[in-house]
C-alpha cells in the first residue's frame, strides 16, 4: 500500500510527446504513456482479440468504399466532450457549403437523445454524407477515401 508521500502511477494509452498535462492536476498520480496501443483486431495476426466494444462499423466502411480516394471529411468531436448545439449547427452548414462527402460520428446525448435530430438541415446532410453514432477510428483513418479529419483537438 502506498502512503500519501508516494506517487501512484497510471498507465495511459498515449505517448509522452502527446500533451496530457491537463491530467497531471492529480497531485499524487504520475501519468505514464505506454502507447499508442492499437487494438489487436488491426494487427496482421488476429489470433487474439480483446475488443472492449462490439459495435459494427460495417455500414460506415461500406459507405466509405463507395467514395473516391481522399474526398471524405471525417468529423469526430470526441466520445466524452459535450459539443454545443451552436457548434454542431455551424459545422453542418459549413459541410453543406463545401459540398464534400463526409462521415460524421455524433454520439448520443446523455439522455439517449439523437443529437443529429436537432440539426436544422439534417435532410440535406443525409444526402451528402453519413452520420453515425459510432465508428472505428482506426478503420476510418486507414481508409483511402478519407482525406480530412475535423476534431475538437482535446
Amino acid at each position: 500500500m502506498l502512503n500519501s508521500e508516494e506517487n501512484s502511477r497510471v498507465l495511459v494509452n498515449t505517448f509522452d510527446a502527446l500533451e496530457f498535462d491537463a491530467l497531471r492536476i492529480l497531485k499524487h498520480v504520475t501519468m505514464v504513456g505506454i502507447g499508442p496501443s492499437i487494438p489487436t483486431i488491426f494487427l496482421d495476426d488476429d489470433t487474439f482479440r480483446a475488443d472492449m466494444i462490439e459495435i459494427s462499423s460495417k455500414n460506415s466502411m461500406d459507405w466509405l468504399d463507395s467514395k473516391d480516394k481522399g474526398l471524405v471529411i471525417y468529423i469526430a468531436f470526441g466520445s466524452y466532450s459535450e459539443t454545443s448545439s451552436q457548434l454542431m449547427e455551424e459545422t453542418s452548414h459549413r459541410l453543406l457549403k463545401c459540398g464534400r462527402p463526409f462521415l460524421w460520428a455524433i454520439r448520443e446525448g446523455q439522455d439517449g437523445e439523437k443529437m443529429e435530430d436537432k440539426l436544422s438541415c439534417k435532410d440535406e446532410l443525409e444526402k451528402q454524407g453519413k452520420i453515425v453514432n459510432w465508428c472505428s477510428q482506426v478503420e476510418v483513418f486507414k481508409h483511402p477515401s478519407v482525406g480530412c479529419f475535423l476534431t475538437h483537438c482535446g
